[in-house]
Order: structure tokens, then C-alpha cells, then sequence
């Protein structure tokens, strides 16, 4: 409700925007547990969520974020994960994307009304 989502590659996640938001207080400590994220696959077809719940064997994945994210901004519950900063500044990590991976040219099909079909709302 308040413009928060998330950017995400390397995984679909298919979640209930019926079920309860998780609700974190200033210190970062989950006051109230969520219950909108229904599952979560990687791409090579691994399983980390499963109608609700860790599936049995999910392994431990590394993230790549912004250290903002990673340092709890925007209430992204990293709780205090170690992280290593890589010193490229936001502004010339889009730069180099735009120059190098897009050509310097954005267009509506590398961006799809709709987007990739990595995000599935169920309601």
C-alpha cells in the first residue's frame, strides 16, 4: 500500500495479497507474521517456499541488494545479515546498464507492461 515491492531475478514468487502483511516495528523485530508469500522457486526449479512454509531442504541463497535494502531501509528484514558493499555508486551502476547492457537505448519490449511473469498475485 505504501509503493514497497520488490525487484527480484533469478526466482517467480507467487503471493496472496489477501493474507496478512508482516509487520515490523521501528527496531526491526517482526511484530506480527506475514502470510502473503505463498511460494518461491529459483529458476533452475529449487523450491524455498512452498504454500507458506521453507520447504523441507531449501537451501541458503546469497542476495544481491542495495546496501540501503541491506541495511534494514524500506524495513526489508535482513536483520543484520553481514554484506559486503562492491563501492560502485548507484548513479554509475545504471549508467553502465544503460550504456553497456541496453546499447543506450530503452525500449518498451525490454520492459513489458506486465513484466516477466517472475511476480504472480493470486487475488
Amino acid at each position: 500500500m505504501d509503493g514497497r515491492f520488490p525487484q527480484i531475478s533469478g526466482f517467480t514468487l507467487v503471493y496472496d495479497a489477501n493474507g496478512t502483511a508482516q509487520v515490523i516495528d521501528e527496531e526491526g523485530t517482526v511484530t506480527t507474521p506475514g502470510t502473503r508469500v505463498m511460494d518461491v522457486t529459483l529458476d533452475d526449479g529449487t523450491s524455498i517456499v512452498v504454500d507458506g512454509v521453507v520447504a523441507d531442504g531449501a537451501p541458503s541463497v546469497n542476495i544481491a541488494t542495495i546496501d540501503f535494502l541491506a541495511r534494514g531501509g524500506d524495513q526489508y528484514p535482513f536483520g543484520g545479515v553481514p554484506f559486503i558493499t562492491l563501492g560502485t555508486t548507484y548513479f554509475h551502476a545504471v549508467l553502465d546498464f544503460l550504456t553497456e547492457d541496453l546499447g543506450g537505448t530503452i525500449t518498451a519490449a525490454d520492459y513489458p507492461e506486465g513484466g516477466e511473469g517472475r511476480t504472480t498475485r493470486l487475488n
